[in-house]
């Protein structure tokens, strides 16, 4: 589906992924989510479907920030880009407590990874042109804004929310 905003258009991909982790109920029968982000960041065959996306928007020349919950996945996405052939030099990974310098230069990088947490407290990438959402979310329309700020030569803004088949996420 497409979502508008003033200023342009969003195509947003949705990337449904099977139920690869096993839901664990609390004592009131819902599911404990924190619980399942976890597993799901930590799975290894959907870490390698994140990274093989990845790096095809990054051969397609696209400028992406990639969003997950939990670091772990993020790390991991990023070893895999890397065995991949993807350059270091083209990946930035924010997390924590940045000094301003070094947060400029992982920014800089074509293919950011960085958590939720730091996406919405004021990351600035005018350039970026793809979200990607790595692990369930559901408010996203101020990160998805991030790629919609205006920059010279920027292409189309694609979002791809990599959504995944547990009833705790329906």
């Amino acid at each position: 589906f497409r979502v508008q905003r003033e200023g342009g258009n969003v195509c947003v991909h949705v990337v449904k992924v099977p139920a690869l982790c096993r839901e664990r109920i609390d004592r009131f029968g819902k599911p404990i989510k924190s619980a399942l982000l976890t597993s799901i960041g930590k799975h290894a065959a959907r870490n390698a479907f994140l990274a093989r996306l990845l790096k095809r928007l990054h051969d397609e020349g696209r400028v992406v920030l990639a969003m997950a919950d939990r670091l772990d996945c993020l790390a991991s996405v990023r070893q895999l880009l890397l065995d991949m052939r993807v350059p270091d030099e083209a990946i930035g990974v924010l997390k924590g407590a940045v000094p301003e310098k070094a947060r400029a230069q992982e920014l800089a990088k074509r293919l950011v990874l960085c958590s939720y947490g730091l996406a919405e407290e004021g990351i600035s990438k005018d350039e970026a042109d793809t979200v990607v959402f790595a692990t369930p979310r559901t408010r996203v329309e101020q990160t998805i804004g991030r790629a919609q700020r205006d920059c010279q030569g920027k292409r189309a803004t694609q979002v791809y929310d990599v959504c995944d088949a547990n009833e705790a996420f329906k």
